[in-house]
Parts: structure tokens; C-alpha cells; sequence
């Protein structure tokens, strides 16, 4: 067991039981909450720092995100959050999501899921079982993450000798432990530790079609699981699918497909005209599952590519034939990432 300085997170969970929600002026967790408000850990509402509210698993992502985590490229595939925090902490394997692809981003932080989060910052595993009376109630995998910090005096539990894993940790709780962690660990240390410490699940790469790059979907005009092929310029690659521009991004950065709309043809894109601004687009690929909401459509010359240029974000492009117009004229309908 490593040896660190000591982090008293225990008197904060004690002091909590007894102390009635206070303003933020005078409040027992005032400096800290002040400390990760101006060092852009946490965010204020209009100067709240809402200090006895719930923690949200996203709000934590986001301040760990601020510490120089290394890239262990662990499962970042959620479908419910592509925020660049999120997925820097999922790649350095200390938080992950709740299964099925799912990070639940504006889910309550609980006390055993942020110990494991503690832990792996500062401590190494425990294998002698903290001695509370509730410790069944901990769940299995969350046990040696609690014993560590236990070991190491960072927490002690509640007066009655609980340590009431599921509770929910609140913004002043997580504030005190956060800063002094902060302030009185090295980073390079905090660094070096989570690599070391983090479990890692391999990239789980999601099912495709064989021989496709991706599945397209826009569910407000009723197409479904679209296939994508690559090297959609190729007409007779999408007599019956769609196609990727083969210069084009596949995952990040601006995707772009092509596709027919004539109704002699194959009318995968006939709807396309239709589309309405804020329309989401679900575009799946076996590095993860990306939801764009539409932001442009607009008619081009058959001869305007610059839709397809690269913006800095990640964006979706389809670009089309336009039933009834010349030949010279071409449809597009351009989506940006929905951040959740």
C-alpha cells in the first residue's frame, strides 16, 4: 500500500449528517466549493454552487477531466454522450458506464462509485475489508476501492459506523475531497497512480454489416439502419445502399454520404427534401454510435464540395440528387453532433 498524505473525506460525510442546507455564504464547504468554481472543476448558476445537491456522474467526469489523465484506450462507446470529458476519463479507464453502452451522464454520483473514483486516484487496492457494519451493502466490485481508502484513512464512515454506499455524494462533499486531492497530491503522482490503478476495458467495437462502414438512420423521415458502403462515388457501389465519400471522415470530423433519390432508382435519400432543422440523424459504426441534429439544408451545385471540408467538430453530411431538379443541382443536409 502506498503511502499518501492524509485526505480526511470522512469528516466532511460526518459533518453532513448533522448540518442543515446552509446558503453558500457560511456553509461549511464554502472554500472548497469557491477553490472548484474558480479553477473550473465545477460550475456555479448564477453564483449557487448548489453545494448540497447530488452530484451528477457527468459534473465528476468533467472535473477529473481537468487532471492530465493518460490514454489507456479503454471503452469509450456511449450512446447517450459523446462529451470530450466524458470520453478522456472513459479512455483512461477511471470511469466507466453502466453498461449497454451507456454512461447515464445526468445520473446521481453515488458514495461507492466515487470512492472507486478516489481510489484509483490516490490509493492502491484494499485487501483487508474496511470494518463497517454495512459493508455487505457495498457492492462487490466497489469492496477493495473502499477498503483502500479506508486503509489509508480517507474516509472513516458515519457516526454509527456506516459507510452507506448507495447514498448519493453531494457537490460539497465531492468539492472537499476533490481540492485536497488537488492541492495536496502531485499530479504527476495522481497521474501516474490512475494509470497504474485503472482497470481497462478493451474497445468494444460495435456489429456492422460486413463490407459496410456504417448504418444510417434519420427516424423523423422513416429510414432505418440504412448500410453504407465505402467509395459511394462509385455508382454502382449504391445501386442498393447508400455511400461514403472515401476522403471524408468515418467516425470524427464531417462525415460524408452520398446516396440516390430518383424513385427509379433506389429512393433512400427521397424523403431528404423534407427534413426539418433540429431532425436527428444516428449514424453507427463499429467506433461508436454518433446522433447529429440537422442544422442545414439547402440546395448546391452539383460541382460544391465545400460542404464536405472539415469544421473542427464532428458533423454528418449527406449530399444527394434532387428528384424533379437538373442535373446540375444536388440537395444537402448537413448534421451537428448533439451533446447531451
Amino acid at each position: 500500500m502506498k503511502k499518501f498524505i492524509f485526505l480526511p473525506l470522512a469528516f466532511l460525510m460526518l459533518f453532513n449528517m448533522t448540518q442543515p442546507a446552509l446558503a453558500n455564504s457560511g456553509h461549511w464547504a464554502e472554500i472548497p466549493l469557491k477553490y472548484m468554481v474558480d479553477n473550473g472543476y465545477l460550475q456555479a448558476t448564477n453564483g449557487d454552487t448548489r453545494p448540497d445537491e447530488p452530484l451528477t456522474r457527468l459534473e465528476a467526469a468533467r472535473a477529473i477531466a481537468k487532471l492530465p489523465l493518460i490514454n489507456k484506450g479503454s471503452n469509450y462507446i456511449f450512446t447517450d454522450t459523446c462529451d470530450a470529458d466524458v470520453v478522456k476519463v472513459a479512455k483512461s479507464g477511471i470511469m466507466n458506464g453502466c453498461g449497454n453502452q451507456i454512461f447515464n451522464p445526468n445520473a446521481s454520483i453515488t458514495r461507492e462509485e466515487t470512492a472507486k473514483i478516489l481510489a484509483m486516484m490516490v490509493a492502491d487496492n484494499g485487501s483487508v475489508p474496511a470494518p463497517f457494519s454495512d459493508y455487505e451493502e457495498i457492492a462487490t466490485w466497489a469492496r477493495p476501492f473502499v477498503s483502500a481508502l479506508y486503509a489509508e484513512k480517507i474516509v472513516v464512515g458515519f457516526g454509527d459506523n456506516t459507510f452507506r454506499p448507495k447514498n448519493t455524494i453531494t457537490r460539497a462533499e465531492f468539492a472537499t475531497a476533490f481540492m485536497k486531492i488537488r492541492d495536496k497530491y502531485d499530479v504527476a503522482t495522481i497521474t501516474a497512480n490512475t494509470a497504474s490503478n485503472a482497470p481497462v476495458t478493451p474497445l468494444q467495437f460495435i456489429d456492422i454489416p460486413s463490407g459496410c462502414v456504417g448504418v444510417l438512420s434519420i427516424p423523423s423521415l422513416g429510414l432505418n439502419n440504412l448500410p453504407v458502403v465505402e467509395d459511394g462515388e462509385n455508382l454502382d457501389n449504391i445501386k442498393n445502399v447508400a455511400g461514403h465519400f472515401i476522403n471524408t471522415a468515418i467516425f470524427d470530423g464531417n462525415v460524408g454520404l452520398l446516396g440516390h433519390n430518383f424513385t427509379d432508382k433506389s429512393p433512400w435519400f427521397g424523403k431528404l427534401a423534407n427534413i426539418q432543422n433540429g431532425a436527428e440523424i444516428v449514424w453507427k459504426t463499429k467506433y461508436g454510435i454518433r446522433r447529429y441534429s440537422v442544422i442545414t439544408k439547402q440546395d448546391i451545385s452539383a460541382t460544391d464540395w465545400s460542404s464536405l471540408a472539415e469544421t473542427g467538430d464532428n458533423r454528418l453530411t449527406i449530399i444527394t440528387c434532387l428528384a424533379g431538379h437538373s442535373e446540375t443541382t444536388r440537395i444537402m443536409v448537413q448534421g451537428k453532433e448533439k451533446i447531451f
